[in-house]
């Protein structure tokens, strides 16, 4: 017979099994899944819109260097 692992969190360095909490806390850690999935949103958009940005200063610098090549 396989043991089941219990869901846990880890706070402060003490571990907890999920399955002990009252229903408050299991909605805060609910409520931090949240934020940590929208940490992640943010963090993708933030190197996407670093990308972009980096291809821009690219266009530009391409643009420019080929008008002077013109001059």
């Amino acid at each position: 017979m396989t043991e089941q692992l219990q869901p846990t969190i880890t706070i402060d360095g003490v571990e907890h099994d999920v399955a002990d909490l009252n229903d408050e806390q299991k909605s805060i850690i609910g409520h931090l899944q949240l934020c940590d999935q929208q940490i992640a949103h943010y963090q993708n958009m933030l190197a996407l819109t670093q990308t972009a940005r980096q291809a821009y200063i690219n266009d530009l610098g391409s643009q420019l260097n080929t008008a002077e090549d013109k001059e």
